[in-house]
């Protein structure tokens, strides 16, 4: 799973880059949008599961290794894997909203992946502040989820 989830995330992104290279070409394929919004909605769920490595693990004697505090703890497993859920109820936002199925249950998902994102971020700006290790492993997630934010932001507020 550590090497197909990337592959098909770069695959799901290129297929997402053509449905809307499509889109404003006139030539609508809104399966393609559709099918790649679903599954950067799976990849980004199921990232939560991979193991998360960081460079200070590797610079470091075994002793050194363990966690000192919830500071952490916080910094090396729980944000990175809350702003995984964030994007990838974001991204299932999104393809509702793709979908215009008539109602407006994807403010919903928008509302609550946008917030945990936001959240998330903030939390992690603070432990980077006040210098807690682990830092650096949140940084695979936050790639990924401020260009979600940002289109979230965007469908939301305008």
């Amino acid at each position: 799973m550590n090497k197909i989830l990337p592959l098909a995330e770069r695959f799901l992104v290129i297929a997402l880059i053509i449905g809307f290279l499509l889109k404003i070409s006139g030539n609508d394929a809104p399966f393609l949008i559709n099918i790649s919004l679903a599954g950067l909605g799976i990849v980004f769920f199921l990232n939560i599961y991979l193991p998360i490595h960081s460079k200070a693990e590797e610079n470091e004697q075994p002793d050194e290794n363990k966690l000192n505090g919830l500071n952490e703890l916080l910094s090396k497993y729980i944000v990175p894997k809350v702003i995984w859920i964030g994007s990838a109820v974001a991204t299932v936002g999104l393809l509702l909203y793709n979908l215009q199925l008539g109602n407006n249950g994807y403010l919903r998902l928008l509302y609550m992946g946008g917030s945990t994102i936001v959240i998330a971020v903030v939390v992690m700006l603070i432990l980077r502040i006040i210098g807690t290790k682990y830092t650096e492993a949140s940084t695979p997630a936050l790639i990924r989820a401020l260009p979600t934010l940002m289109i979230v932001g965007y469908i939301v507020f305008a």
